[in-house]
């Protein structure tokens, strides 16, 4: 996967890919995926607080690629990463812009790190407890295919590279690349325990 392949590059990709995201979510909570849900005011269940959150890092990745460099645009930039940070920090999932390609599915609030730089395609899922960063030698990270499912307290650590349709099991420590499609990762060091999965975790 290319670095810049999933990234919002228009008004047209950013409604395309909150489209994607309102529907991966929908299925991965068991609701219809034609279901409206939309960024509410006042959040009123787990799904709806997820949904904010969704909203706000698409819009924020909007803002950050799209927008004008101008004066105004800058500080409004600020702006909305200072009001996305103020959410990080409320419900410690530390997402970076820029990350996840359409499709992204949080599946409870909860403790999560995606450092920035890292690449992950389309339909990924992920859980609490997921860290996917450097491994503090090289300072590199790494590129996911997709339809990937992380699981809960599952670890990515430095230049790693997996393919398409990766099952990354609860507590899975990966530290090197696996570049095949459809397999289960899982223990310490990850391993692959299974082959030939469906690619729809969802």
């Amino acid at each position: 996967m290319k670095e810049d392949k999933y990234k919002i590059r228009s008004k047209e990709e950013y409604l395309s890919y909150l489209k994607q995201d309102r529907k991966m979510l929908l299925q991965s909570f068991s609701l219809p995926t034609d279901g409206k849900i939309r960024p509410k005011l006042l959040p009123r269940c787990e799904l709806d607080y997820i949904y904010k959150y969704q909203y706000k890092l698409r819009t924020l990745e909007y803002h950050l690629n799209c927008k004008s460099k101008g004066f105004f645009s800058r500080l409004y930039n600020k702006a909305i990463t200072y009001f996305f940070f103020r959410r990080q920090v409320k419900t410690g999932m530390f997402l970076q812009p820029n990350c996840f390609g359409p499709g992204l599915a949080i599946k409870h609030i909860g403790p999560m790190i995606i450092s920035g730089g890292v690449r992950i395609g389309k339909n990924c899922r992920i859980h609490p407890g997921t860290n996917i960063g450097v491994d503090g030698r090289n300072k590199k990270v790494g590129t996911m295919g997709d339809d990937l499912f992380l699981g809960n307290g599952c670890k990515i650590i430095g230049e790693v590279t997996l393919g398409n349709g990766v099952v990354v099991g609860a507590g899975a420590v990966v530290t090197k690349s696996f570049e095949e499609d459809g397999i289960v990762l899982a223990g310490v060091p990850a391993k692959i325990v299974s082959r030939g999965g469906d690619f729809r975790y969802f």
